[in-house]
């Protein structure tokens, strides 16, 4: 990979390299679909550490984040952060396990991958993810009513929406854009990347089979 491609991974890397070989790619409506782009043990890890917060109490729900209504949002959410420019960790937090510093370096490499079709991308610098908040949902929470990732002066530079199933549900739990007429179903390993704009409205399903895990971050300016 060149020096000057703006989205410079850590040097000397390969994004390739965090590629994984059976993984299957689809680009339609700029929501671009990554099956089996996170291990199921990846997964698993990833929802036993949230478990395992929440049951210390460093979880919380919407509501007492900032006081939203249940019947907006009544997702369980933990944040983890480290700062990634350019994919190149530069702000680490102690105590944060090693299943954040796995989905910096396989998201940077689906990210290359999305730059390759909307090359546009590219030319934003600096691009930054600053968390990984994984949620929790219980059979009939979601995130219920439309929303864009750029809602709000406070979020506004969020210009790409990155979310991971962490486990199957057999009913329910799917993402729904409005737009499109697409419910995305909870896979497990999957992971989308699509614009946080107003063009990709978009809702979180309820499960109603199980509860529902996801990992989400954002590419920000």
């Amino acid at each position: 990979m060149s020096n000057q491609n703006p989205n410079q991974t850590a040097p000397g890397m390969n994004p390739q390299s965090y590629v994984p070989p059976n993984l299957k790619i689809n680009f339609d409506n700029f929501i671009g679909k990554f099956e089996n782009a996170m291990e199921p043990e990846w997964c698993d890890q990833a929802i036993k550490f949230f478990d395992a917060m929440d049951e210390k109490g460093f979880c919380r729900t919407r509501y007492e984040l900032n006081g939203t209504p249940s019947h907006i949002s009544d997702t369980v959410n933990l944040n983890a952060t480290r700062l990634a420019t350019h994919g190149i960790k530069s702000m680490q937090f102690v105590g944060v396990p090693d299943i954040q510093d796995h989905w910096l370096q396989r998201i940077w490499a689906l990210f290359e991958i999305y730059t390759e079709k909307f090359s546009s991308l590219r030319t934003q610098t600096p691009m930054q993810m600053y968390e990984m908040k994984i949620q929790k949902y219980d059979p009939g929470q979601g995130y219920h009513v439309w929303h864009w990732e750029q809602e709000g002066r406070q979020n506004m530079t969020r210009l790409l929406n990155i979310q991971c199933y962490l486990n199957d549900v057999e009913e329910g739990g799917g993402t729904e854009f409005l737009y499109y007429s697409r419910l995305e179903p909870a896979k497990k390993g999957t992971v989308l990347i699509y614009p946080g704009n107003y063009t990709h409205l978009h809702r979180g399903n309820p499960p109603r089979s199980g509860s529902k895990y996801i990992a989400i971050s954002w590419m920000e300016f």
